[in-house]
């Protein structure tokens, strides 16, 4: 997202950029991971970007709401819980 304002690009443009991104600066990972990435990040940044309920504190169940993703809400919720999921374990395999 070099000169381009993430306010003035549309869902599809802002997630291909921040793809892009995360494609660039993390090309070690898995392609699966990345795209988490990308999506998760977009999904952050919706989130923050917006008002939130809850006394302004951050949710799971709001970044699955706005997860830039296809398919129902309980797929989105599934996918980012798997992910989360596999980060945690995936961090401590190596150690």
């Amino acid at each position: 997202m070099s000169e381009v304002a993430a306010s003035s690009l549309d869902g599809a443009e802002l997630l291909a950029a921040v793809d892009a991104a995360v494609s660039r600066a993390f090309a070690g990972l898995r392609r699966s991971v990345r795209s988490n990435l990308a999506l998760l990040t977009v999904a952050f940044s919706r989130v923050m970007g917006a008002a939130r309920s809850g006394h302004g504190r951050l949710s799971l169940g709001a970044l699955f709401r706005v997860l830039p993703s296809p398919g129902t809400a309980h797929a989105r919720e599934k996918r980012l819980q798997r992910f989360l999921d596999w980060t945690i374990r995936g961090s401590t395999r190596g150690a």
